[in-house]
Formats: structure tokens, sequence, C-alpha cells
């Protein structure tokens, strides 16, 4: 699947008429909202398919997703780093910005997982090798918080010994080896060299964005070929890791023009990712063929994350008004 994406984006590449290509290539907002709209909905897919059955191929697609997902934050660090903008207080309003929202899909988890699936209930609260905070699927929120940290120390260090790239790399690393120890599960390994690609992509942006598509690319199409003959998880990180690399450098080339819809679905595309677990709580316990499996977590998972985002909006805004008075 990988080799037929490779190929599809190399196509991209050189189908994409001049008149279509900015003259100043950069991962802005818009281009970020394309991503934060489609992202969540593959993931879903890829979910339902490991859970429900069927579309097979879709089952690794999460790892892609979170991969460039992680890339955005590495590459919006980055970019507050340069402005001077990455403080404690920043830092401070980033971690609640992630944490708040997880509040109204969590109570309504924890009730539904309750009432429908009492016998996994403690367990699920009690995996604290999943990484999850009280929700499934949401290892990338503790991980995403990890790296806001580890970030910031490197930019500490960086003023007295090393650059803050190679810093971070480090202490990743050194990360990575206690979480091996602990035998935590793998997928958690995957975001790290997207979020450092992240940085480094940004740092790089103006000088090789171009190049980073077709050596992305074609180092992709030639590790994908290599993957049935080899055994090793490298070779599927590197793929991931590439991919994440070349989407973005491929956004970066063309002009973007954002509609109501994709604004709409960047908005909650956070509570997309919160809200699945669940849908798929509710969609278990159907009985139905397989495509209204699929389209009933779609729909739930969508309908709540309307729900849930704006009761935190609501809550947020009455707190804000209390603050005030």
């Amino acid at each position: 699947m990988y080799t037929i994406l490779a190929i599809s984006l190399l196509i991209a590449i050189f189908l994409i008429d001049k008149r279509h290509r900015t003259a100043n290539p950069s991962f802005t907002i818009e281009r970020t909202s394309i991503l934060k709209a489609l992202l969540p909905f593959i993931i879903i897919l890829g979910h339902c398919s490991l859970i429900f059955g069927g579309c097979r191929d879709f089952t690794k697609t999460g790892a892609l997703v979170v991969a460039i997902f992680f890339f955005i934050s590495g590459y919006g660090l980055q970019v507050k780093h340069e402005k001077q903008q990455l403080n404690c207080r920043y830092l401070k309003k980033r971690i609640i910005k992630l944490f708040v929202p997880i509040a109204v899909p969590a109570i309504t988890f924890a009730f539904l997982l309750y009432s429908l699936d009492q016998n996994n209930f403690l367990s699920f609260y009690t995996n604290y090798k999943s990484w999850n905070i009280l929700l499934p699927f949401t290892w990338f929120v503790t991980k995403l918080i990890v790296l806001y940290i580890l970030f910031f120390i490197s930019i500490k260090i960086r003023n007295h010994y090393l650059p803050p790239t190679i810093c971070i790399v480090i202490e990743i690393i050194l990360l990575d080896f206690i979480l091996i120890y602990n035998h935590t599960s793998g997928h958690i390994y995957i975001s790290d060299a997207a979020f450092v690609g992240g940085i480094w992509f940004r740092q790089f942006e103006n000088k090789i964005v171009k190049h980073t598509i077709l050596i992305s690319m074609t180092c992709l199409v030639i590790t994908s070929l290599m993957m049935p003959f080899s055994s090793s998880g490298l070779v599927y990180m590197a793929i991931i890791t590439l991919v994440s690399l070349a989407i973005p450098a491929l956004l970066c080339n063309m002009k973007i023009k954002n509609s109501a819809i994709t604004r709409h679905l960047s908005g909650i595309s956070y509570e997309l990712y919160l809200c699945q677990g669940i849908a798929f709580i509710i969609v278990r316990h159907f009985s139905a063929p397989l495509w209204v499996l699929y389209l009933s977590a779609f729909g739930i998972t969508y309908i709540t994350a309307i729900v849930c985002h704006g009761i935190t909006l609501y809550l947020q805004k009455i707190s804000t008004t209390q603050i005030k008075l």
C-alpha cells in the first residue's frame, strides 16, 4: 500500500501545474487546516478496519496519520521558538489546551464503559503502559506533552552546550530506551522521528522544501519495496517518517484555499480524535453489516465531537466570564 502511495505522490509532484505552485513555499495555517480536516477520518477508518475487520490495508494508516500530526506539532513549536514566544507561560497554556477538551468525552466514555462493558472498566484505567489519558487512542496526547517539555528543555540547554535539535534527539533516544525497557507499545516510538522532522523541516524550509519531496519519495519507494523482505520494524518506521515529511512538503508547493467545510472540520479535529472511543464502545454492540458499522462509527464520532466541542467552549466562556467578574 505504501509503495502505491509513494508512486502516487511522486506522480502528483510532476503533474502539479506551475501555475498552481506557490512562489513562497511555507507550511502555513491554511495548509495545516487541510490536514487537520482530513487526518481524523483516516485514523478512524484505520481503527474501524482494526476493530470491525475489512479494509485490512487501512489498519496501519493510524501510524502515518499520527506521524503527520506530530510533524505539525514539531513544526509549530519551532515557529514559536523562532518568534521567541516559547516560554513557560506558552508551554503551560498549550498543555492546558490539550487537557481541557478531554474532560467531557472522558466523562461520557467512563459512563458508557461502565454501563456497556463493566468487565473491562478497571483494566482500562489501570493499563498505564498504554499511555492513554482517560480515553482510548489518546496516548498521543501524553507523548505530545512529553515532547513539548523535552523541546523546551533542549532550548534551555542549547544556550550553553548543543543545538536544540541535537539536544531533543538525545533526550528522545534516552526516553525511548526507558520505554523499551518497560515493554511499552511500539506505536509510541513512531511519533518521535516525525516530531524532530517537523522541527528540522522548519529550520531549512525555504532552502530544501522541493528537494525534501523528491528525496523522501524516492527513499520511500525503495524502502517500501524492501519491506516484504525485511522483518525489521525500522523499515516500517522509516517509511512512516518519510511519508510524514513528504506530504507536508508537497502541500508547501501548492496554492491552498480552504472552504467552510475544511475550516469547520479542522476546528473540531482534536475532538474527532478524542471521541472515536465513544463511538466504538457503542457500535461494537451493534449487529449489522460492515458498512453500517463503519458509517455508524463515523457518524457518532462526528456528532459527539461537535457536542463536546460546543460544551467545552461554553464552559470555557463561563469560566472566563467569572474570572473577569
